[in-house]
């Protein structure tokens, strides 16, 4: 049987780690209110930059099993 690994984005593996060691990854969702964005869409300083335009804190979500 396969072993295989799979994270999410929050562990900030980098794409040259994740491909070496085959590790898939897929992206939490961060929410401002009830509007969506993916992590992917965010860089860091695009987020923190953000976070003065929110009216509270980002709530985050685990993907889908889909995803």
């Amino acid at each position: 049987m396969a072993v295989r690994i799979v994270t999410d984005t929050v562990a900030s593996i980098s794409p040259a780690d994740r491909e070496r060691l085959a590790i898939a990854t897929v992206a939490i969702h961060v929410y401002n209110g009830s509007q969506p964005l993916s992590e992917d869409e965010l860089s860091d300083t695009g987020f923190y930059a953000r976070l003065d335009d929110m009216d509270g804190l980002p709530t985050t979500s685990q993907p889908s099993p889909a995803e």
